[in-house]
């Protein structure tokens, strides 16, 4: 069962990949005295991934239910 709806797959999805355009530039930046680390790479790439399943999921249970007909043996 998928734990967002399409859309917010997709909102999600666009700030990880702003997350990840960020990470591309440079993990630490320094503003003023003080320095930041912002996330890490395989962090970011293993929440784009799942965010792909979740989409999945959601397109598949948006297809309805699966139906699977078969036979008893005797």
């Amino acid at each position: 069962m998928a734990i967002f709806t399409a859309a917010e797959i997709v909102e999600q999805k666009t700030a990880w990949k702003k997350a990840l355009a960020a990470v591309s530039t440079g993990q630490t930046y320094t503003v003023g005295k003080r320095q930041f680390t912002r996330a890490d790479l395989p962090e970011i790439r293993r929440t784009l991934e799942w965010l792909d399943e979740q989409a999945s999921l959601t397109a598949a249970a948006a297809a309805g239910p699966l139906i699977v007909q078969g036979r008893v043996r005797r």
